[in-house]
């Protein structure tokens, strides 16, 4: 099967800046459900929407409402589309008022004054302007307020944010060139205004922010085909550690991913691969996080293992099976292994991209995916009721 992206092929959009955007603030088109043959309903499962996109809707949870985003389309162009749970009740699903060209690697960040930010990479259709980290506060009414701003100012790719104790978000993305990736820093204060980046590390990429239960701040990347750790503190890096080898890649194969999940004093990371065939792997290791003895990568039976984002004392993950029929498994470390206690949920076909996963306990998670039906995806949501 061809892989795909979302439709980049745009009717009418223009080049304006993100003040002259008229206003999209309205309910979703029935056209946004497209008229194809009527999918495989999985199991518990809710449709969110339809059309050309891999990437799985993302989510924020908090205890009072529940915020699901996803890139879409429309009649005319590309759009960020959103729906808020609020009370317990579902409310329309809108396109937000986002000038969009090429938009992709969304990420929901609910800062400590409970203000949800969506960020994602995008290059206005101006040439040559430069892939960079936007993002924007996203209210209970879908108004974006002050509007969305761009924060990184070179060409970026990989990037990562995680919410501060004061109200703010730290962020660090790989900027500049390809064969000499370099990560930077920076913050958005609690009044949603961009610090100046800093450069944070050389010769290092894919960047993961994460914070443990008692709130202490880590750092994981990429360098020199290892993977380090390092204390995080408001834009500093203390006691950085080599932990392990990262995954050597043959020839042709590609790292579409690395995340990392912590449990408890534990840390695990995940290499989704695809292969030069056609085919996706993914490979993880695990490891204290103040030690330095990690596992070496080794490959596991299900593609696009997740890991939960939400901190617990147990790992648990989300995976797809290999073998049809094909399920969202998920999976617990049991101290020397993976156990699938359910045999999930049952899927038509595997999936291109990792899907969104968030556990809180047996009857409280959350998982997105977008699945492959035909030349479309239907975008699932999964544990939201």
């Amino acid at each position: 099967m061809m892989r795909w992206a979302y439709l980049l092929v745009l009717v009418g959009l223009c080049a304006c800046s993100p003040s002259d955007t008229p206003s999209l603030s309205t309910a979703i088109p029935t056209t946004v459900l497209s008229s194809t043959p009527t999918p495989i309903i999985p199991e518990g499962a809710r449709l969110l929407a339809q059309g050309e996109q891999s990437e799985a809707p993302v989510v924020a949870w908090r205890d009072d409402a529940t915020l699901v985003t996803w890139i879409g389309t429309d009649d005319q162009a590309v759009r960020h589309f959103a729906q808020w749970q609020l009370s317990g009740q579902w409310q329309p699903a809108q396109a937000l008022s986002l000038l969009a060209n090429r938009p992709h690697a969304q990420q929901l960040v609910v800062t400590s004054d409970t203000i949800t930010y969506l960020l994602w990479l995008d290059a206005l259709p101006t040439y040559p302007e430069p892939q960079r980290v936007w993002y924007a506060p996203i209210s209970e009414n879908y108004a974006i307020n002050p509007g969305a701003l761009p924060l990184s100012s070179i060409e970026t790719a990989q990037f990562t944010a995680l919410a501060h104790a004061d109200g703010g978000i730290w962020v660090v993305w790989r900027g500049g060139l390809l064969s000499e990736p370099t990560l930077y820093a920076q913050y958005i204060d609690r009044l949603g205004r961009p610090n100046v980046q800093a450069r944070l590390l050389e010769n290092a990429q894919h960047p993961v922010l994460l914070a443990d239960a008692s709130g202490e701040q880590w750092l994981f990347w990429l360098t020199d085909n290892r993977l380090w750790r390092g204390k995080w503190d408001s834009g500093q890096i203390s006691d950085p550690r080599p932990l392990t080898d990262s995954v050597r890649l043959a020839r042709g194969a590609l790292l579409e991913q690395f995340v990392v999940g912590i449990a408890g004093t534990n840390a695990f990371a995940f290499w989704h691969i695809s292969e030069r065939d056609g085919s996706y792997r993914t490979f993880w290791a695990m490891g204290a996080l103040t030690g330095e003895n990690w596992s070496a990568p080794q490959a596991h039976s299900a593609t696009w293992l997740t890991p939960n984002r939400l901190q617990g004392d147990m790992m648990f993950a989300v995976g797809v099976t290999t073998s049809t029929p094909y399920d969202l498994r998920i999976y617990q470390w049991t101290g020397n292994t993976w156990w699938a206690k359910h045999t999930g949920i049952i899927i038509s076909s595997g999936l291109f991209r990792p899907p969104t996963w968030m556990r809180r306990s047996d009857t409280q998670a959350i998982l997105a995916w977008s699945q492959p039906n035909g030349q479309i995806a239907d975008l699932w949501l999964w544990g939201a009721d």
